[in-house]
């Protein structure tokens, strides 16, 4: 799976990212967009978000799937 696009959008509690995601195959399940929820904020300010999905059993059909998908980073963070 890869992204494609990525935009950010500032809203009053924090900040959403908002992507385009592809996966090359059909069959793709659990497709989401996840955001570290870190002990201690990260001293250069940068926070780290994961694009994760499980890929078909066995040889997938190619073609290429479009995944809308978004997460919040709350800027307390």
């Amino acid at each position: 799976m890869n992204i494609i696009e990525a935009d950010l959008v500032k809203k009053n509690d924090g900040i959403r990212i908002v992507v385009q995601a592809y996966a090359p195959t059909l069959g793709w399940t659990n497709v989401s967009l996840s955001s570290v929820e870190y002990l201690t904020p990260p001293i250069d300010g940068i926070q780290d978000t994961f694009l994760n999905g499980t890929p078909p059993n066995g040889d997938g059909l190619t073609s290429i799937v479009m995944y809308p998908l978004s997460t919040m980073i709350s800027e307390s963070e």
